[in-house]
Formats: structure tokens, C-alpha cells, sequence
């Protein structure tokens, strides 16, 4: 588990280290246009595997492992194409509808592409996950942020604005190609369809309790980025871009180990008849702690440091940090107890869960906003109340369990 987290620290530091030097390079509409470029392909990714992809923790042969690899990839092969179809065919409306400003039309061919290349590479990842390949997995996700952060800054110093999405692409695609590479798929694999439907029909729930609440969740995390590119412009979304870069800083750098650290105790303890109260106790000390200094640090010295690492062409998006700081501090301390819902096997609660941020969160789509500001304080109630439910929900299933504990 280590050996794992430590190669995820090391691919999310880079992109926050590269970020003084890409803002130089390039315009905020263009970071803005990125956002838009990933969070749809992070949607569509949902949508290619069907969620198959968590099928690979389950196998217990190298031989039915990658049949699954050959299945997942069939499948997100054939939504690659129908998708590229559709936007082809309706580019104007997928346009408007993205609302993509003039001269990033070629936007839309790309998205298909990436949500593939997001695909790709997170079955190759869960494959490698469950054959224990951690360090071949770290060299690969670091090769990755690497390949990305490079071209991004070439191509960005050669005066194209597509160089971020470029980078992007490549980098996934790439790393996850060489990945392929190195184990190997048998063509047969790939074209056995009858054995594909039989993995689907033996996996179905997977998709039919995951699918839909995952695409919710998918999208309600990059909500805040069509709010703003729906009522305002691509500009003020790279301002936003930046400042959701500066928030996420301390779950890269600790809470992002925090999740698996909660399930790993849980699971332990109630395998061992073991109290898990203590543990929970201390990891919730913890992120209070470091949610209680982020914000500290935000208001006493944040904007200076701000300052010297970002011109002032930038300055709005620390505007947009001090408005979101305490909504990411709640998520910060709230979100890795989430977890504690899955080590329970409460899924249903879990897509229920889910479900309530989508319908919390997209009523905001109904109300017309002034200002970015006011549109990011109401985001920031409504959010932050929403993740005040979600720890109900998982105080009360601790509490549940306590109780029969007690009670046996």
C-alpha cells in the first residue's frame, strides 16, 4: 500500500509544481477551454468502461485477467466510435452546448479521444493493482505526469494553444500504450465476443449499481466548472481552474492516502473483532488539524505567496480560493470518511449518497448569478451542507454498528 501511495504523491506534486511555469505560457480562456476538455472526458470515461474496470480486482487467473483487459477495451472502443460519430454528426449542437468559444471547435473530436485515453489507462492500472505491479505502476504514472507536463510546456513555448490538451492526450495514451506493451495482449482476446458478453452477464451488477451513481458523482465533482462556463465566460473558468489546483493541494500532499488508510483499519478491525473507534478518532484529529492550518495559511500568508509565484493577471483565481476555502476544508475532513460506507459494503447508501449531491448541487443550474463571487458563496453553502449530510449518513452507520457490537 505504500509503495502505491507514494508513486500517487509523486504524480500529483508534478502538475502543482509546473503550474507557475504553464501559466505563463498560457491565456486563462485557454485553461478554461482545458477544464471543459477534461471534465467531459472524465464523464464520457464513466460512460466507455460501464465501470468494468473494477471487475479486475476480482479474478483470480493471469489468463481471465486479461480476457477482462481485452473485454474493457472492446467496449470502450466501441463507444470511442459511436461518440466520434455523434459529435461529428451534431458538432454544432455539441458545441453550443458546451458553449466552446470561437477557434476551439476541434475541442470537440478531441474529448472522445481523451475520455478513451482515461479509459485505457485506468484498466491498465487496476490491472497492474491487482497483479502487485506497484512499482512498475509508479514508474508508469510518473512517466505519464511527466510526458504531459513536458509537452505541455514545448508545445506551449512554440505559441500553440492546444498544447495543454495535446499534452494531455499523449501522456495518457502513451503511458498507458507502453503499459500494454510490456504485459501483452493475445489478439485472440480481443475478438473473443462471445466470452465478452459472458464477462459482462457475470459482472452486470457492476455496472447496474455503479454505473448511474458514479456518472452523478463524476459530474457533480467538476459541476463548479460548468457553472461558471454556463453563466459567465472561458476566462473567469481558468481563473476557477487555478483555484481548484490551489485547494486540492492538501489532499495531494496527505487526505488522499487517507481514504484507503480508513478502509484498511475497518476492515481489519471487524475481521479481528476490533474496536476501530480510536483509529477513526485519530485520523479525524488529524485532517481538522490540517484543515484548520490550510485554511490559516490561505488567509495570513496565502496571497503573498500567491503573489510570487503567479503574475497578476492571476489574482482573480486567489479571490476564488478565499470564497472556497472552507467548503474544501469540510470536503477535506469529511470526504475520506466516505470510505467507511464502502468497508461497511453499504452501497446502496453509498449511490444514494451520491444521488443527493447531484440533485443539492445542480440546483444551482436554476438560478441566475451576478457576479462569479456570489455564484462560488452559494456553491459553497449549498456544497459544504451537502457534505454535512454525507458525515450524518456515516456517523450514523458507525454508530449502528457500535451499538450491535455492544449489543453481541
Amino acid at each position: 500500500m505504500g509503495v502505491l501511495l507514494s508513486g500517487s504523491f509523486i504524480a500529483q506534486i508534478i502538475p502543482l509544481l509546473l503550474q507557475p511555469v504553464l501559466k505563463t505560457i498560457y491565456e486563462p480562456e485557454v485553461f478554461g477551454v482545458y477544464e471543459v476538455f477534461f471534465r467531459t472526458g472524465s464523464l464520457l470515461f464513466i460512460i466507455f468502461t460501464l465501470r468494468y474496470e473494477v471487475s479486475l480486482f476480482y479474478p483470480r487467473t493471469l489468463d481471465t485477467t486479461k480476457k477482462l483487459v481485452a473485454m474493457i477495451t472492446v467496449i470502450s472502443l466501441f463507444f470511442l466510435i459511436i461518440t466520434e460519430l455523434i459529435f461529428v454528426i451534431g458538432d454544432q449542437g455539441v458545441s453550443n452546448m458546451l458553449e466552446l468559444p470561437f477557434g476551439y471547435n476541434y475541442v470537440l473530436y478531441l474529448i472522445p479521444l481523451a475520455a478513451f485515453s482515461y479509459a485505457i489507462f485506468r484498466v491498465w492500472t487496476n490491472y497492474y493493482i491487482s497483479r502487485e505491479f506497484l512499482k512498475k505502476l509508479n514508474f508508469a504514472k510518473v512517466s505519464r505526469r511527466i510526458t504531459e507536463g513536458s509537452l505541455q510546456v514545448i508545445i506551449g513555448l512554440l505559441g500553440k494553444s492546444y498544447g495543454l490538451l495535446l499534452g494531455d492526450l499523449i501522456g495518457v495514451l502513451g503511458t498507458a500504450c507502453y503499459m500494454m506493451k510490456k504485459e501483452g495482449i493475445r489478439l485472440k482476446y480481443l475478438f473473443d465476443f462471445k466470452g465478452h458478453f459472458s464477462s459482462m452477464k457475470k459482472y452486470i451488477d457492476i455496472p447496474k449499481y455503479g454505473l448511474f451513481p458514479d456518472l452523478l458523482n463524476t459530474f457533480t465533482d467538476g459541476i463548479l466548472v460548468f457553472l461558471v462556463v454556463k453563466e459567465f465566460t472561458f476566462q473567469e473558468a481558468g481563473y476557477l481552474e487555478l483555484a481548484l489546483k490551489i485547494l486540492i493541494v492538501p489532499t495531494a500532499l496527505l487526505v488522499s492516502n487517507m481514504g484507503p488508510l480508513i478502509v484498511q483499519r475497518i476492515t481489519k478491525a471487524i475481521n479481528h473483532n476490533e474496536s476501530f473507534f480510536k483509529d477513526l478518532n485519530t485520523i479525524f484529529i488529524i485532517l481538522a488539524v490540517v484543515a484548520a492550518m490550510f485554511i490559516g495559511s490561505i488567509f495570513l500568508f496565502g496571497e503573498s505567496v500567491f503573489n510570487l509565484l503567479f503574475s497578476n493577471e492571476w489574482s482573480e483565481s486567489f479571490d476564488y480560493v478565499k470564497i472556497l476555502v472552507v467548503y474544501a476544508a469540510v470536503q477535506l475532513i469529511v470526504a475520506p470518511f466516505g470510505q467507511i460506507l464502502i468497508a461497511f459494503k453499504k452501497f446502496g447508501l453509498d449511490a444514494f449518497w451520491k444521488i443527493f449531491k447531484f440533485l443539492g448541487l445542480s440546483i444551482l443550474f436554476f438560478i441566475d448569478f451576478e457576479s462569479v463571487e456570489s455564484l462560488l458563496k452559494t456553491f459553497t453553502v449549498v456544497a459544504s451542507l451537502v457534505y454535512f449530510f454525507y458525515a450524518m449518513l456515516i456517523f450514523l452507520v458507525v454508530k449502528k454498528y457500535l451499538l450491535e457490537k455492544v449489543k453481541s
